[in-house]
């Protein structure tokens, strides 16, 4: 037939085309291979805070050392190492060793599973002090080249580690807020409702209640006048999208009762105390829904405004608060979604440990 040799030719091209991309994915392999295991060892640990022991890993280059140090401290929620094990494996392909750790609660971690909701900003910083420790006690690391890299709520932890630990060389925090809890918490739903096309009177009624339900979170005194505007707005659109529960939460309410712990924690005294250099990533104001950036930009420059305080603050337009581009970011970003800020931030880091600032992997 004469379509006979025309379809052998497709079937061979085929063939050839198939073992092409067969030797791409293996070599694709090999290279993920000897990126993240032949150039990075691993080494489990455990540390104790108290009562309670936690675990975790340790990414070091696999040559060389002993190596700056950094305890990555995590942003909200059930997060264990896994989160952050991306960003400690970049770190040791380029000099450091790192500790990724199960926060409490999580994975190998002990410590109760609702301690990850209800929780409790003095034991985060021993969790990640406890962690500090044990990097500084690993061989593979200079202990007097340590620093942290927190994110988000990681932002409110890592001065408190700082203030009692002079041999910090930096921070590094990423999408931290220099505000109070109960501010956040504010800024947060506003920028969520505004999202939602809730106008300026709807946001403005929104914050007037939150204020007040605040207010009966740091006392019970005021629960009635929470109570008469749950009632006065229980119909309006916004209300549900706010408010879940059937009834107002009582002022002896247990989560009441943690809230008031935190509500008011604020890093402003812990930064105008430290000396240590800090670098702060931020998102673009416009996009991060979660820290108000451009109330913590205000703050940092009147916090720097006359005194030698060793800060970088850079924030990134047209991103989120994971510094993510929200509409894809510029040429080529796909490549590296993470370099745009990473890049930067490592070679400051790589200053301040004196480690010297080679190209970044």
């Amino acid at each position: 037939m004469p379509g006979i040799p025309y379809i052998t030719s497709i079937l061979v091209i085929l063939r050839r085309l198939v073992r092409g991309a067969a030797f791409v994915a293996l070599a694709l392999v090999a290279i993920w291979l000897v990126r993240d295991y032949g150039l990075i060892s691993r080494t489990n640990v455990r540390f104790a805070n108290g009562p309670v022991e936690l675990a975790g890993t340790i990414f070091s280059p696999r040559f060389g050392g002993p190596h700056p140090g950094v305890v990555l401290i995590h942003g909200s929620g059930a997060t264990d190492r896994s989160h952050v094990a991306g960003h400690a494996k970049w770190l040791a392909r380029n000099g450091f060793s790192a500790m990724a750790y199960d926060k409490r609660g999580t994975g190998e971690s002990g410590g109760a599973p609702d301690e990850t909701r209800y929780f409790d900003f003095a034991d985060l910083a021993g969790d990640a002090k406890a962690a500090l420790a044990g990097l500084r006690a690993q061989d593979a690391v200079d202990a007097a080249r340590c620093g942290l890299l927190a994110f988000s709520q990681g932002g409110w932890v890592a001065p408190m580690v700082a203030r009692s630990d002079s041999d910090l060389r930096f921070l590094a925090i990423v999408s931290g807020a220099v505000a109070t809890i109960a501010e956040d918490r504010l800024f947060e739903r506003g920028a969520r409702l505004a999202r939602e096309g809730f106008d300026e009177n709807d946001r403005r009624e929104v914050r007037a209640m939150q204020l007040v339900d605040q207010a009966t979170t740091r006392d019970p005194a005021t629960f009635d006048r929470f109570a008469a505007l749950w009632d006065e707005n229980e119909e309006k659109g916004w209300f549900r999208r706010v408010y879940l529960s059937e009834e107002p939460v009582a002022a002896d309410d247990e989560y009441r009762i943690w809230y008031r712990t935190i509500l008011d924690h604020d890093p402003l005294p812990d930064l105008e105390r430290l000396d240590v250099p800090i670098y702060w990533a931020l998102g673009d104001p416009a996009h991060d829904r979660y820290a108000p950036v451009a109330l913590t930009i205000e703050r940092l420059d009147r916090l720097t405004a006359g005194r030698a305080k060793d800060y970088t603050i850079a924030s990134y337009a047209g991103t989120d608060h994971n510094l993510e581009y929200v509409n894809g970011g510029p040429a080529g970003i796909w490549r590296n979604a993470t370099q745009h800020w990473r890049g930067p931030m490592l070679a400051w880091m790589k200053e301040k440990t004196h480690l010297a600032a080679d190209a970044s992997h």
